[in-house]
């Protein structure tokens, strides 16, 4: 027996051409994220700001607004301040007055008669924020798919000029693009998704997902505003729940930030919780340290 038969038999193989023939084809596969509508949502719920992309302010702002109260040594102003939204100066002008004879908690308290009722009423708002901006999305969208099959039915002309136009900078010619539109003029639905898409660059939205923003954005805020303050609801010393706000607060940062980046972006996943942690840890730092810096007693 050959040596290459002996070793053939050896390792079980069959004939090699065999074996290539009987091999699956290699397939491309191209790995896309689909959800980013779903990550900008949560990001926007969790940044409590509709303009804010790049930072997880909703547990920002209340993990700064919660540092800078702890300053002043009570758990029950944090949790008031902290969820009521109430300004720093303004939380720090009432603890200072000296003329005043009204503990703090319910000059506080009564900017805020309800902790919950505050929390949910600011996520229930960004929640119709959410759910308004993506029903105006898709309307929109309608608006602008009626006003261009108008066009395409009025003055396909235009329409196929424009076509010709959009496809110019690729270096197709007429010659090149005539077929694709008599393609399109023959199924002018067809010729109206082409130039929505093509020429001004819209997709449609799905039709379901106002209600998905709504709750995404709504229920993100809510658990993000929350996560800073929790310590402060079981702990008196505030000193001692801002330790503890700091490390659960600067771990969800972190994670958060690391997902986010995982999902949109894996090459800069950790760049991202990087990011997120020092935008978290700046904030919270400098609220703590002007709150310190004012003296006591000052209006």
């Amino acid at each position: 027996m050959q040596p290459f038969e002996a070793f053939r038999k050896w390792r079980g193989r069959r004939d090699p051409e065999t074996t290539i023939a009987n091999y699956p084809p290699y397939q491309h596969l191209e790995q896309h994220f689909n959800a980013a509508e779903v990550v900008k949502d949560i990001i926007l719920g969790l940044s409590g700001e509709l303009s804010a992309y790049l930072s997880s302010d909703g547990l920002t702002v209340p993990f700064a607004l919660a540092a800078g109260l702890s300053s002043l040594g009570n758990s029950k102003l944090v949790i008031y301040g902290g969820v009521a939204g109430t300004s720093l100066c303004n939380v720090w002008c009432a603890h200072t007055r000296p003329t005043s004879n009204v503990p703090i908690n319910a000059m506080v308290s009564n900017r805020c008669t309800n902790v919950l009722h505050t929390v949910m009423y600011v996520s229930i708002s960004m929640g119709l924020g959410g759910y308004l901006a993506a029903r105006s999305e898709l309307e929109h969208y309608e608006t602008e798919r009626l006003r261009e099959a108008q066009e395409v039915e009025e003055v396909p002309e235009d329409e196929e000029q424009e076509i010709l136009d959009i496809m110019a900078p690729y270096g197709l010619d007429r010659d090149t693009v005539q077929p694709i539109i008599e393609k399109l003029r023959a199924n002018p639905d067809k010729f109206v998704d082409f130039m929505m898409r093509f020429e001004l660059n819209l997709e449609r939205p799905d039709p379901n997902r106002s209600l998905i923003s709504g709750l995404t954005i709504g229920g993100s805020y809510l658990l993000g505003g929350l996560i800073p303050l929790i310590p402060y609801f079981f702990l008196q010393n505030a000193f001692d729940a801002l330790y503890i706000s700091i490390g659960v607060t600067l771990t969800t940062l972190m994670i958060f930030g690391y997902i986010k980046s995982l999902l949109v972006s894996p090459k800069t996943a950790f760049k991202g919780a990087l990011q997120t942690l020092i935008i978290g840890a700046i904030a919270a730092g400098a609220s703590f340290g002007i709150v310190k810096a004012i003296p006591e007693g000052t209006a």
